[in-house]
This record gives C-alpha cells, structure tokens and sequence, in this order.
C-alpha cells in the first residue's frame, strides 16, 4: 500500500492527469486443492485482490477514462489445478461491477492463454491450452481486443478462442456447465463418439491395437508429446511426467471419448498403457454383453407377447 501510495503522490506532484488504469498482475502457483495450502492462496490472491483494491481506493478522486482489469478464462470457464487463479479473478470481475455501479469505469477481461510472453507461457500454458482445444491469444491480438474492448461499454468480457469440438470433449464431465452442453454439442458437432465407431467397426482381434493408438494419443495429447509411438507400452505414467493434473486430464479424455464413466484413481490403478487397455477391453466388453442382454431380453418378451 506505502509503495502505491508513494506512486500515486509522486503522479500527483508532476502536474500531470493520469488517464486511467491497466492492472495486469499475477502469480501462478498451480495444484489440485488438497495439496494446496494457505500460504499458496495468499501469493495468488495478492496481486490481484489486494492490488487491484489499492488502485481502486487510490483512484477514487481521479477523473479516469478508463480502468482495466486484465481477469482469467480460469475464473469463467473454470480450470483444473487453478483454483486459487480462479478465485484471484473472480474478485477482479466483482471489482469492475462494483466499480460500475458507482458510476466509475471498470472492464474486467477474461484472456485465454497468452503465446509468446508472461508467467503463464513461461509454464506452457499455450502450449496446453491449444492442445485442449482453447487456443492461445497472440500479444498482437491482445492489443487489438484491448483496443476494441476499451471502446466499448462492456464490463466482463471473455477472450478466448475455442475449438468447440475438442474442447467440449474436455469439460462433458463438468457439472457446472451441464445448462451448456446442448448448445455446445450443436455448435461443435463432437466427435467423440467416432472412436467407439471406428472400433466396433473393426474385427473384434484387431481391436486391441486400436485401443492402445488411441490411448497412447490421450497420453501424447497432455503431455505435449509429439510422436505418440515413442511411448513404451509398460512405462509408467509417473515415470512420463505425469502429474494429478495431467493423470485428470487423461481420465477426462477417455471418458469423453469411450462414453464411459472412469473412477478417479484410474490412472493409479492401471499406471500403464497396457494395463490400462486391459481394463478398457473388460470395461467395453462388459457393456457390450450388457446390451447383448438388453437386446436379446427385449427379443423374447416380443415374442412372448406375439
């Protein structure tokens, strides 16, 4: 607050009209919930809450233009791994409501994944975001957005380029965006029933290699692995730089493609890609005999009735 207020007085002491505000800090410390702790929240939330509020209160008597706030897709869409981010933001977007109903400016924007600069493509989170179907943002087209934004009269706005049809692949299991995924299914038109297609189509002893392309993609896919057949079959998932984050974004894959609900341990307990196409060969088998039953139960009660 001292190191603000010194900035602010030293702005006021230069005779100069200070224009308006762009808050565009943060800090990433990354982890599903029950490994985070206190003291990791209190880092993210920093620079956002109590920055962003120091700026407000400093602002009060300033006539300004314009007061940006540079929010997260994490707290719009949601994002595994990032709840503190989310929750750092969500206050960002509340700020600029609250700003707007005392009638001061405020605009909180929701970038996607920024290539090429800051903390978060320092981590690859470009990398990932294009590999989940949320594409990355240029910083070029930041300035651009930034500039049409800024001339609007929005006051929360998302920005992030989405590839519906893979990225709805990743979040069906979301419960919070179960009102969506009418809409997203007919905007993406998935193709996540193509494989269970593809592999019912296929001779019954050919299967089995269709299974392992299939999840040896899944794994290449989250971990940005670019040549999936360098993957040993029995290495394990650990031993690939698998993490709780990525071990979640695999299950959420295959559930999505198989149509199948996976326990979340999934990956702890077949921590191998053949052991884990053993369990899906048991798992596709097992429903397929439980429609094999269905069919044949309903054939001989029509009979019965005729």
């Amino acid at each position: 607050w001292e190191s603000m207020r010194d900035v602010w007085q030293r702005i006021e002491e230069s005779n100069r009209t200070l224009g308006g505000v762009i808050h565009s800090a943060g800090m990433l410390s990354d982890g599903v919930l029950q490994n985070q702790s206190w003291s990791s929240f209190e880092q993210v939330m920093a620079p956002k809450v109590q920055g962003a509020w120091h700026l407000h209160q400093l602002s009060l008597n300033q006539s300004l233009d314009f007061f940006v706030l540079f929010s997260s897709a994490a707290s719009l869409l949601g994002s595994p791994g990032q709840g503190n981010h989310s929750a750092a933001n969500g206050f960002l977007d509340g700020l600029a409501h609250y700003r707007r109903t005392m009638g001061l400016p405020g605009l909180s924007i929701h970038w996607g994944a920024v290539s090429q600069v800051g903390e978060a493509a320092e981590r690859g989170a470009d990398v990932r975001a294009n590999q989940q179907g949320m594409g990355a943002i240029s910083p070029a087209q930041v300035l651009e957005s930034l500039e049409l934004l800024m001339s609007g009269s929005d006051v929360e706005v998302g920005v992030v380029p989405i590839e519906w049809s893979r990225w709805q692949e990743r979040v069906a299991q979301w419960p919070f965006l179960a009102d969506w995924q009418e809409t997203i299914l007919k905007v993406a038109e998935p193709s996540k029933s193509d494989f269970l297609l593809k592999l019912e189509a296929t001779p019954p002893n050919e299967r089995r290699l269709l299974l392992v392309a299939h999840v040896r993609r899944q794994v290449a896919q989250v971990l940005g692995i670019s040549h999936p057949e360098s993957i040993a079959l029995d290495t394990g998932f650990f031993d690939l730089g698998m993490d709780s984050l990525t071990f979640m974004e695999l299950r959420n894959k295959l559930q999505s493609s198989l149509k199948r609900s996976l326990q979340t341990t999934l990956v702890f307990d077949y921590p191998t890609i053949n052991q884990l196409v053993d369990y899906m060969e048991v798992l596709l088998q097992l429903a397929q005999d439980k429609n094999t039953l269905i069919s044949e139960t309903e054939e001989e009660y029509e009979e019965e009735l005729l």
